[in-house]
């Protein structure tokens, strides 16, 4: 709270600013204004008296009920009503008396779009006057100013807080126009109070608390603070760099230009961005979140949210809930993180994380990578060179076009490289792999794995397990299929399975095992050489020259192989 010197230099301004009113100053005599300037400091007294008396003013913030107390403790106590009343002053018998020297003289001063002297100091000097429906009197018991509006103007003059209040009903509330020496004035604080209201801050650095009610606000111009409170509010921060909360209630709140932070709060709620580099928070239960324009971050808390990145290079992280998301223009880092997700990079050079859940996610244009993280995921690089893996759980993974490379890493995966050149890997457990069209590279990995070629020159690495490799059985498309030791085994819970295999076209690389030859048909000779033969269907690779079969690689619906067939 300010000390009463204080609150009496404060209030001293008021008399200061008579004397800077040109348009008064041309139009009365220096006896008069002096006259004026008297009758306001004699009733500044009398108001800081009752505040003190009230204790009102101890939080350094005036409201239109702190003002009622001000105003009974006046009327109530003779003497202060007495002073107030003749520094109040009359116009009665043609001749002025008190503040009423100045008031209705020619002032031109504006303060919050109402004239200065004959509005809004005339209003603060009612202290003492009866207040009815919401308003002060005057001293013929006509109505004059709400209470509400003046509780705003003698927080800026007492406490330097230009306040304005809504009181309980539906209101609405602006910023009006200011003098020049009230520039500073334009840092408004709105409070809407009860009821329905429309708040328009306009110019500076404003905050608005819509309080109850289903309110609408508009920030203006400078770097406001805006919280909508309880109801379904409509907010918009509109121009410069703005803070916007929703509060609770299904509200919808936007930044507007600017570099923003915008917080839905506690409700299914819309957050927008717009124009500038901005901060949107969708906060619990189900939000619908858009970035707009400029590079935005988005985060949806908990709830199933819809968020949109839009233009820029936008970060978006779902947070709890099935989400779903859009990166929209520019190269976006897109998050799902818990819960069933569907993500979409769109256009531009994206980044996408599924995390944990079941989730859905698609590249989009350009060259897009995708993490799938925990869960049974699908995934989609769309057009370009995508770099996609699985993660854990059981996937299925799609290049789509573009020069892709695939992982599936931990579950049992399905790949499918789509159009282009594509690197495709199961790693571990049973996995199936489609190259598609073009030049594939397939490796199995760990398990018992499936690899299907289609056209284009194909090279498979089956790895460790039982794996089947499909090659494509017409054109002149040459497939190499590629065996190390491990690969393979004999029994046939362990063997490799090599299916349209072409011979005079594809090879089959054994060129991993030392020194082997091949012998046609014939026995394993057991001199210490190591060799690979192929009968019935079966190509046996003796490894060590012990005479014995090592490892065996069944070939179907071939009789013969030749030499030219293998890489040795």
């Amino acid at each position: 709270m300010p000390t009463r010197s204080e609150m009496l230099s404060n209030l001293e301004s008021i008399a200061d600013y008579l004397a800077q009113d040109t348009g008064l100053t041309d139009s009365v005599t220096n006896a008069d204004l002096q006259g004026g300037q008297d009758a306001a400091i004699l009733m500044n007294g009398v108001i800081v008296d009752a505040i003190e008396a009230t204790g009102v003013n101890d939080d350094g913030l005036l409201s239109p009920g702190d003002l009622r107390k001000i105003s009974d403790y006046v009327r109530a106590n003779s003497d202060l009503y007495d002073l107030f009343v003749d520094g109040h002053g009359d116009d009665e018998g043609n001749e002025e008396t008190g503040f009423h020297l100045v008031q209705g003289d020619g002032g031109s001063l504006r303060f919050q779009g109402r004239q200065f002297i004959n509005t809004t100091a005339d209003a603060i000097y009612h202290f003492g006057f009866a207040i009815a429906n919401g308003r002060f009197r005057n001293e013929d018991g006509d109505e004059n100013e709400r209470v509400a509006d003046v509780a705003g103007w003698l927080n800026y003059f007492l406490n330097g807080k230009n306040v304005v209040w809504g009181g309980s009903g539906d209101d609405t509330l602006k910023s009006g126009d200011y003098s020049e020496v009230f520039a500073d004035a334009r840092n408004e604080v709105f409070k809407g109070g009860d009821g329905n209201d429309k708040i328009w801050a306009g110019d500076g650095r404003d905050t608005v608390r819509g309080d109850e009610g289903h309110d609408q606000s508009g920030g203006g111009d400078g770097n406001d603070l805006m919280y909508g409170g309880s109801g379904n509010d409509k907010f918009n921060g509109e121009d410069d760099n703005d803070k916007v909360y929703g509060g609770t209630g299904l509200d919808t709140v936007s930044g507007g230009d600017g570099d923003d932070r915008v917080y839905g709060g506690g409700n299914s709620d819309e957050v927008y961005g717009g124009w500038g580099d901005d901060r949107l928070y969708g906060g619990t239960a189900h939000d619908k979140v858009a970035g707009g324009q400029g590079d935005d971050y988005l985060d949806g808390g908990s709830g199933n949210d819809s968020l949109w990145g839009e233009e820029g290079r936008d970060r978006i992280a779902g947070g709890d809930g099935d989400d779903r998301i859009g990166g929209g223009e520019g190269s976006d880092i897109l998050a799902g993180k818990d819960g069933d997700d569907v993500i979409g990079g769109d256009t531009g050079r994206d980044r996408i994380y599924g995390g944990d859940g079941h989730d859905e996610l698609y590249g989009g244009d350009s060259e897009d990578m995708i993490r799938g993280g925990e869960g049974n995921d699908r995934a989609g690089g769309g057009d370009g060179f995508d770099d996609i893996e699985g993660g854990r759980g059981n996937d299925s993974l799609h290049g789509d076009d573009g020069d892709d490379r695939i992982v599936g890493e931990i579950g049992r995966d399905e790949l499918f490289g789509g159009n282009g050149h594509d690197r495709m890997a199961g790693n571990t457990n049973h996995d199936e792999l489609h190259g598609g069209d073009g030049n594939d590279r397939m490796y199995g990995g760990t398990g018992d794995d499936t690899l299907t070629g289609g056209s284009g020159r194909d090279v498979f690495y089956g790895g460790e397990g039982a794996d089947t490799l499909q090659g494509w059985e017409s054109g002149e498309h040459r497939d190499t299929f590629v065996f190390r030791p491990g690969d393979t085994g004999v029994s046939r819970d362990e063997r490799d399975v090599i299916k349209g295999f072409q011979s005079g076209t594809d090879k089959i690389d054994l060129s991993a095992f030392d020194n082997l030859g091949f012998i046609g048909n014939a026995d394993f000779y057991g001199n210490g050489i190591a060799q690979v033969r192929f009968d019935d269907g079966f190509l046996k690779i003796d490894n060590n020259g012990n005479g014995r079969t090592d490892h065996i690689i069944e070939v179907t619906h071939m009789g013969t192989l030749q030499t030219d067939d293998f890489i040795l």
